[in-house]
């Protein structure tokens, strides 16, 4: 997993708050956070972006079910957040 957090007011200026990504490709981890104690307020979260990945290698039918489950219509606005990169599979 991955985890990125910007402060985008344009594409000409977007602010690095924090980027997390393991430091070895085969680390496994169960949860993810970051935080940036240079970071304080005042926060405005419509400027906010979050970017993240999950890498489903060894889980592949949980890769399917969430994408399954995202095209459901009452998950419409979700959906429009998430990319499914079909480009990787197969896994590994």
């Amino acid at each position: 997993m991955t985890l990125n957090l910007y402060n985008y007011h344009s594409k000409d200026s977007i602010e690095n708050i924090f980027c997390w990504a393991p430091d070895e490709q085969d680390e496994k981890q169960w949860f993810i956070t970051g935080f940036n104690p240079d970071f304080y307020f005042p926060i405005d979260p419509n400027v906010m972006v979050t970017l993240g990945s999950v890498d489903f290698t060894g889980y592949e039918d949980m890769y399917d079910a969430l994408k399954s489950d995202i095209n459901l219509p009452e998950n419409r606005t979700i959906k429009r957040n998430l990319i499914f990169d079909d480009d990787k599979k197969p896994f590994g």
